[in-house]
């Protein structure tokens, strides 16, 4: 699947999707609107290019940090659960990232937090771990954590992982949504999910459970619009009390504009209604889209949203391993690359037709073999299910590439094509980005067909995708699009 092609393919299925929903008689008229639809920036824009960039991960393992982190023991013989055939390990035997320690630290000690990291860094574990460390010291029934979602997508999602991390600790958890049944005989009468055989005795099924005063659950995870009825109907109120310690809100930065309005009243109804003003909550939002820069901002938007003070010190931040600069790096000629070349790199299995593309295009044949051996150096290392000849050896020769590191430098920061191609050729980088460029704006293909520039880049992304070094993935790219509906026309 080459993701810029497929983005490209759905941008123009939308294009004739808008065309068709929307007939026009008058040519003219037509004419102009499809010239209006095409321009980038209307309805939809991208597609932009990013590369997630490696953490950084502490040395020591968490049960190594347990005396500096005040964690529970219970907590480090925890989240063990088996995903299948394949064993985990428990809390105990993890190395948190950087951010993730941090924001546990910060949480323990009562300090209201946000956590703002990228997809996949652990935003969900750094607020898990020190709200299930304070289950465990603080048991029995009663809801001490409300975890609010802006979907029930999210909260179905994370309900799998409770399931997993909690099995065991008897700290027990819920998930109240538009979904969940009231008891057994109303889940088969009204079509829903029945509780599921196998799952954790931890986990509470039913509405029915859920309001026994013995059976509360110590985690509840709902959506803002389920919390509106659960404070006006009687029989749901007796969730809250002032037993409950943390509110998290997901993804925080959906809460703008109207809907942030109306959550920020339905947090006031929930502190008024269990007695807990100013102070007197921790509480934590996580969020994906914040900028170093913008951590002021932020805490004066989660201080708004939560009606509670944030210190800007506490908005948690990832922090991103520096790249390894190669010892000797080298420039491959500039690539000529055809589109059926570029075709033929679909399929990243073809271990020959690699070597062929990138003796070709990426250095010749002493470059080739330099990395070929030093594939084969490495490959005994691994343990067999990680040792792949053709990744190790992509891995090797990309990573002295110096043209590929420079993408890689670029898409530091989410960018389109036509702005790759613009640093490669001019070494001019987008007015938005903060850190200065570490080739001091040298360009690497001044001067360069444009077509066969961008085929280029594209060809060293989807060489990167398939590359190894030391059995780790060498880039792992994402594509971004972002797209808005159209309710019609106006002609004035």
């Amino acid at each position: 699947m080459h993701p810029i092609t497929m983005a490209e393919e759905i941008k123009a299925g939308y294009q004739s999707y808008i065309r068709t929903t929307f007939p026009v008689a008058d040519e003219s008229l037509r004419s102009d609107i499809h010239t209006r639809v095409d321009e980038e920036g209307m309805l939809w824009r991208g597609p932009l290019l990013s590369l997630q960039r490696p953490y950084v991960r502490d040395a020591q393992t968490l049960a190594e940090q347990s005396d500096d982190l005040s964690l529970h023991s219970d907590l480090l013989t925890a989240g063990a659960t088996p995903i299948g055939d394949k064993p985990q390990a428990p809390f105990g035997q993890w190395k948190l990232f950087s951010h993730q320690r941090e924001a546990i630290a910060q949480i323990t000690a009562g300090h209201n937090t946000v956590v703002s990291s990228g997809t996949g860094s652990g935003k969900t574990e750094a607020f898990f771990l020190p709200v299930l460390d304070y289950c465990l010291r603080h048991r029995g029934p009663g809801i001490k954590a409300l975890i609010l979602y802006p979907m029930n997508a999210l909260a179905n999602d994370q309900y799998e992982r409770f399931a997993r991390y909690l099995a065991g600790t008897g700290v027990t958890f819920g998930r109240y949504t538009g979904d969940t049944p009231e008891d057994e005989e109303r889940a088969i009468k009204d079509n829903k999910e029945v509780r599921p055989e196998g799952l954790c005795r931890e986990a509470i099924w039913y509405r029915k459970e859920m309001r026994r005063a013995e059976t509360l659950p110590n985690i509840l995870m709902t959506n803002y619009a389920m919390l509106e009825f659960l404070l006006l109907r009687k029989e749901d109120r007796r969730l809250f009390d002032e037993g409950l310690r943390f509110l998290i809100l997901d993804e925080i930065h959906t809460y703008a504009g109207a809907r942030g309005v109306e959550v920020a009243c339905l947090i006031r109804r929930l502190r008024e209604h269990i007695g807990k003003l100013e102070g007197e909550l921790v509480c934590i939002g996580t969020s994906a889209t914040v900028r170093g820069r913008e951590t002021e901002a932020v805490a004066r938007f989660a201080g708004e949203l939560f009606a509670d003070t944030f210190d800007s010190d506490h908005i948690v931040m990832e922090r991103y391993e520096d790249p390894d600069e190669p010892e000797d790096p080298y420039l491959p000629p500039e690539a000529a690359i055809e589109p059926g070349e570029l075709e033929g790199l679909h399929n990243l299995e073809d271990a020959e037709r690699i070597e062929a593309f990138c003796a070709k295009h990426l250095g010749g044949e002493a470059a080739i073999e330099r990395a070929r051996w030093e594939a084969q150096q490495e490959l005994p290392k691994l343990p067999k299910e990680k040792q792949d000849p053709i990744a190790e050896l992509l891995g090797a020769l990309l990573s002295r590439n110096a043209l590929f590191r420079a993408i890689e430098r670029i898409l530091g920061e989410p960018c389109s094509l036509d702005e790759v191609t613009r640093y490669l050729a001019t070494g001019e980088r987008p007015e938005r980005m903060d850190s200065p460029q570490a080739d001091n704006g040298k360009p690497l293909r001044p001067g360069a067909n444009e077509a066969y520039l961008r085929r280029e880049v594209e060809a060293y992304l989807l060489l990167g995708t398939r590359a190894l070094l030391g059995g780790d993935p060498l880039i792992r790219p994402k594509v971004h699009m972002f797209w808005r509906g159209l309710q019609g026309f106006w002609r004035c």
